[in-house]
């Protein structure tokens, strides 16, 4: 346990509270690489020592000495001196015993676990332009080597008793790292996975208290309204609170809906648009034969796409129940939006009197300014036609 404690906090040096996720995660892979790069010297090293070749010891001695300089890089001042100071060490090192044990050595099959190690670091989209770097420099370190091949730089030197072991524990040790560096990658995509996790959880209930707060500060807008509303006698006034007050339910509704919802973004509109345009037709009803038909369904719309369709239904089901309502005929009321393809198609339609839109447009009234402007905001068209009644059709794009 000890010592898994203290592999754990060798892996955490270097880690910043501003560092975001994924910063995180290079800079945990890069120490454990570091740990491993160590590790495997020093067993070198020791297997050196027990069959009595000394005179190779002291060269990987060097590189334990050496290779910790990766970890204070990487604590000292970033990842990225962490990263730069893996390769140029690692490489140097290669190269050096490349020439040092010559090339029957196998010591070019410690090139597997060093490719995929840099794979682990800078597989990453905020890291393209250090990864082309790096892909420059590593392409420059092979082709050095396979100039130094056919120029015999890396000649057997080793007598073949020492260069048979030398070549069991390279293949070994390349082996074992290669291993080792595998199973670092599972452990580190795990442990990110749970860090995201745990993130979004966090996100996630911060978001839930907003809308929950948004929808209670409306909420007492709205009362604060309503004492308006009480004290006015004017209807001009009244009529200008209801349609405010309206509106302000229609925003206060989305943020309730997606408060209880399962998700922080998507509104389901089949019942969004059922209970506003519901509590619309019942507030007019009182004294009216309203009918109202509402057809949304498998229709999932985002925050931001369904608080300006809410507005234009309330403003639209705010002025058919007003002006639409004809004495002994039932007013009937649709709400219709299909989802085609990268397209949804909204329809708002009533059996009343048709106003003349032109007159409207030209009289620039703030209802027609408002769809207009809403319009616009989701890049949609739209138009007004006579059929039976008013017909709105609108049609923009899934966001």
């Amino acid at each position: 346990m000890l010592l898994l404690s203290l592999i754990k906090r060798l892996g955490d040096l270097g880690i910043r509270k501003e560092y975001l996720p994924w910063e995180r995660y290079v800079t945990r892979v890069l120490n454990y690489m570091t740990l491993a790069s160590i590790s495997a010297p020093l067993t070198i090293v020791l297997i050196y020592i027990f069959f009595g070749k000394y005179e190779l010891v002291e060269m990987h001695l060097i590189a334990l000495i050496i290779l910790p300089i990766i970890f204070i890089l990487n604590v000292r001042l970033n990842y990225l001196w962490g990263l730069y100071s893996f390769f140029i060490i690692v490489a140097g090192f290669m190269f050096f015993f490349f020439q040092q044990l010559g090339n029957s050595s196998k010591t070019y099959l410690y090139i597997v676990p060093f490719v995929i190690g840099l794979l682990m670091l800078v597989n990453r989209p905020e890291l393209k332009k250090h990864m082309a770097i790096l892909t420059v420099l590593f392409v420059a370190f092979i082709g050095t080597y396979v100039f130094g091949y056919f120029h015999n730089w890396f000649a057997d030197s080793l007598p073949p008793a020492t260069l048979t072991i030398t070549r069991i524990i390279n293949i070994s040790c390349s082996s074992a790292l290669t291993i080792a560096l595998t199973l670092i990658l599972m452990q580190q995509n795990l442990r990110q996975e749970h860090e995201l996790k745990e993130l979004i959880k966090q996100k996630e209930t911060l978001l839930s208290e907003v809308h929950h707060r948004v929808k209670n500060n409306m909420a007492i807008i709205s009362s604060l309204l309503n004492l308006r509303l009480e004290e006015t006698n004017s209807d001009e006034t009244r009529e200008a609170l209801e349609d405010t007050k309206n509106k302000i339910y229609s925003m206060a509704l989305i943020h309730k809906k997606v408060y209880g919802g399962k998700t922080m973004q998507d509104v389901d509109f089949q019942e969004y648009v059922s209970e506003l345009a519901g509590d619309l037709v019942g507030l007019y009803s009182r004294n009216r034969d309203i009918k109202l038909d509402v057809d949304a369904r498998d229709c999932i719309l985002q925050l931001d796409t369904a608080i300006p369709c809410g507005f234009i239904i309330n403003e639209l089901i705010t002025n058919s129940c007003k002006y639409a309502y004809r004495h002994g005929k039932e007013l009937e009321l649709k709400v219709n939006m299909k989802h085609n393809g990268n397209y949804f198609d909204l329809t708002v339609t009533d059996n009343g009197p048709c106003f003349d839109f032109e007159i409207l447009k030209a009289k620039n009234t703030l209802g027609m300014n408002l769809i207009d402007m809403l319009n616009n905001q989701l890049d949609a068209t739209y138009s007004f036609r006579k059929d039976n009644g008013l017909v709105y059709e609108m049609k923009f794009a899934v966001a």
